[in-house]
């Protein structure tokens, strides 16, 4: 009868551990980090996971999204409404925004400006129509005009000006690099503190564990021979 009544004591007391297992690795603990359970004290560069974790997360996981009432659909219902653009209803932005909610094509661009087409066949004796003719080819020669002065600027100062558009491209690119390797730099010395102190958190919790697993077997010692000595003296009498 003691020893069913210290079997029964030890049962209960090992179902009281568990949840409340130490966040330490499993090497240094007698029972190993539960990893399923959720505990706020995770220590990741300190845990070992089992080699089959990523099934058990992808039930977890599909668990929890089927407990969820909220559906895929639904996140975007609490984003606020879009904004309203308000614009002129003659101004090119609403006309382009018309012809794309009636499903319209985009328009051909007109080119007849670049061309120098003669009047047409009816119209070689409209004195008018020969004046715009001549209109349009003054217009497009003074462009071309407009096109090599262009170009001969270009080809002048073009040079000088790209180069020092490189330099300062090239100088923004150090400065980003610097900053990244900042970044990094700083990100690597946070996560080395941290394993250092995660590191230094498990020994002392795996030592605290162990000092608590034997506490408790010294417990349950003295609770068996309690028992045992109550039997004896029941016995006894």
């Amino acid at each position: 009868r003691a020893f069913a009544r210290a079997t029964e004591v030890k049962s209960s007391t090992n179902a009281f551990m568990k949840p409340h297992a130490l966040p330490v690795a499993a090497s240094s603990t007698p029972s190993g980090r539960d990893w399923t359970q959720h505990e706020g004290d995770a220590l990741p560069y300190t845990d070992v996971l089992p080699v089959d974790w990523r099934p058990k997360v992808d039930q977890l996981v599909a668990e929890e999204m089927r407990r969820m009432k909220k559906k895929a659909k639904d996140y975007l219902d609490e984003l606020p409404p879009a904004r309203d653009l308000r614009v002129a209803a003659e101004s090119l932005v609403a006309q382009e925004m018309t012809r794309i909610d009636n499903g319209q094509s985009m328009c051909i661009p007109d080119n007849l400006r670049y061309r120098l087409d003669p009047p047409p066949q009816s119209k070689r004796s409209d004195v008018e129509a020969w004046t715009a003719a001549i209109d349009n080819a003054k217009a497009q020669l003074e462009h071309q005009a407009t096109r090599v002065v262009n170009l001969e600027l270009a080809l002048k100062f073009a040079p000088a000006a790209w180069r020092a558009r490189n330099a300062w491209a090239e100088a923004m690119i150090v400065q980003y690099e610097k900053e990244v390797e900042r970044a990094r730099t700083s990100m690597n010395a946070l996560n080395v503190t941290r394993k250092l102190q995660q590191e230094a958190a498990a020994k002392e919790f795996g030592a605290l564990e162990r000092e608590w697993y034997a506490t408790t077997a010294k417990c349950l010692a003295i609770e068996s021979a309690i028992l045992d000595l109550e039997a004896k003296l029941g016995a006894a009498k």
